[in-house]
């Protein structure tokens, strides 16, 4: 019980929903904030709603009509997700429908009739039927009345979102109808900026914004470059799992279907998953990964939006997501009944080219410019050094100090702890490149001499080039890719005296302390002097 509700216990509401929720849930408490969710929809006020995977979104509104003996109408977007939350409430007695672009002319008006028959709690719909379905809405709003419109994945409404789509703006024209329905938005990853957009959006400005820590403590975090032995780790990480199963996320149809193989091969009972195939074949596949038949299901990003698989221990991204947001709800299906679950990310270089690809096909020139944002993110999230936990809530607007438990934190314990000792692993001393973020004096020297060459170059051949090239020629190198024209640059040999892994050490502080960035060129990853890089020039220059 949490400090609200432990205030509102005396309350005659209060009891009436807890008397409803152990009737028809079986629960005899309530998880942090869903009370105070509860309460402010019950009494017509509008709320967003960020709560964490597995924190318990869809009771808050599923528990409104039940009390009420009106209709709740949910917005979803994916109509498998609608599918699987009908199934749970069919468990659970509770009358629930999906009323969407799946169902024909006939099917919809048995549907409708049945709903004004007063024989549905909670309407289950997409945005798009939604909006094509006015009239219907409004004969449920009069003749039985809605207690609640609940846009379920609410970040969708938003364009700085990850999952922007243009349909969930069409929702303001529904609630336009519902004069005095409370608007419910629940997400699991917004930002700021995506919760601003929101209230602008469906226009509720003054609504109770209700959040609690997006911090799953039981998620251990790990992110490892791929290597030639990293599928064979993969084997090694599932078969080291007793109980419980595993969820591996692909960033290509084709990945899936070739990790679902080598799985096989060694003898790991699998399945794949991904949008290239039939409904009939997904369906199938889901519900072998549900029922335990097979212990790791291999998927694209289109699984896991509403899955409740409470025994997933292990999730592991084989390639590079293409935002935060997907990838901490993602690794969110890990532990969800509370018990510890590991969650690893194996990236390669390759990753950074096929992911800047992918965004290119977005028409939307603006949302395309949004997704290249979010992309910049994550990939500064492989390579900071800070914890990763730390990293994460902070970009969602939370603040921790470390969490003692990711590879980051780990690492740097173990270099403190060992800081003397010749024994260092490998992992450590593949680190040792990567150890302090503050540049010192020294190195603003270096950084002079590296960004000057990057100018240089960039003045005579118009294009980057990447980070080996770079150190070869602060080097002076003499090697077969040295050109003639190189040789005449100024800062070309300025730190031949230098080690290369100083060098590296070099570019990874000017990568982290944002004087430089990567870029995907065709298919090549180029370094670029960023704005910050500038006016650090100009600076030093004046």
């Amino acid at each position: 019980m949490d400090a609200y509700e432990s205030t509102q216990i005396e309350t005659d509401q209060y009891k009436t929903t807890m008397g409803v929720l152990k009737k028809y849930f079986g629960y005899d408490t309530l998880k942090e904030n869903q009370y105070k969710i509860i309460h402010n929809i019950l009494n017509c006020k509008d709320v967003i709603a960020l709560l964490p995977t597995s924190h318990g979104k869809s009771l808050c509104f599923q528990i409104i009509p039940l009390i009420t003996n009106e209709v709740c109408i949910v917005i979803s977007p994916l109509i498998s997700l609608m599918e699987d939350q009908k199934m749970i409430l069919d468990k659970l007695n509770i009358n629930s429908c999906c009323y969407n672009g799946t169902s024909n002319a006939k099917q919809k008006e048995e549907i409708e009739k049945d709903v004004l028959d007063n024989k549905y709690r909670i309407i289950y719909t997409t945005p798009e039927t939604l909006i094509n379905s006015k009239n219907f809405i409004e004969k449920i709003f009069r003749k039985i009345g809605i207690c609640v419109l609940a846009i379920d994945e609410s970040h969708c409404v938003s364009s700085f979102g990850y999952d922007f789509r243009p349909a969930y703006r069409s929702i303001i024209d529904i609630k336009k109808l519902l004069k005095g329905v409370p608007v419910l938005a629940l997400t699991a990853t917004a930002t700021k900026d995506v919760i601003e957009d929101i209230k602008t959006e469906l226009k509720i400005k003054k609504c109770e914004i209700i959040r609690s820590s997006f911090n799953r403590t039981n998620l251990k975090i790990n992110v490892r470059e791929q290597t030639k032995e990293t599928k064979d780790k993969i084997v090694s990480i599932i078969e080291n799992i007793s109980v419980g199963s595993v969820i591996i996320y692909c960033v290509t149809r084709k990945d899936t279907e070739k990790m679902t193989e080598f799985l096989k091969e060694n003898k790991i009972k699998s399945v794949c998953y991904h949008g290239g195939m039939s409904n009939k074949d997904r369906t199938t596949t889901q519900d072998k990964f549900m029922s335990s038949k097979v212990k790791c299901i291999c998927a694209t990003n289109s699984f896991g939006m509403g899955i409740n698989k409470a025994d997933v221990r292990v999730i592991i991204h084989y390639g590079l997501p293409q935002n935060i947001e997907g990838y901490y709800q993602e690794i969110g299906r890990g532990g969800r009944d509370g018990e510890k679950a590991e969650c690893f990310l194996f990236y390669a270089k390759k990753d950074f080219i096929t992911q800047n690809f992918l965004i290119k096909q977005t028409q939307d020139e603006e949302y395309k410019k949004v997704k290249q944002t979010l992309f910049m993110i994550i990939s500064r999230y492989v390579e900071t050094l800070q914890c990763r936990k730390k990293y994460i809530l902070n970009y969602f607007g939370e603040c921790i100090d470390k969490c003692n438990n990711c590879d980051n934190c780990l690492k740097n314990k173990k270099r403190q702890d060992s800081q003397d000792s010749q024994d260092e692993s490998q992992d450590e001393n593949q680190d040792e490149r990567k150890k302090p973020e503050i540049m010192t004096q020294n190195d603003n020297q270096m950084l002079y001499n590296l960004l000057s060459l990057m100018k240089e170059i960039y003045e005579v051949k118009n294009h980057w080039f990447g980070q080996s090239k770079l150190i070869d020629m602060l080097k002076g190198s003499s090697k077969a890719g040295i050109e003639p024209w190189m040789k005449k640059l100024l800062m070309f040999g300025s730190m031949k005296n230098i080690t290369i892994e100083k060098l590296k050490v070099l570019v990874d502080k000017a990568k982290n302390n944002e004087y430089i960035e990567m870029e995907a060129i065709k298919f090549f990853i180029v370094v670029k002097i960023s704005d910050k890089g500038y006016d650090f020039l100009t600076t030093v220059n004046q």
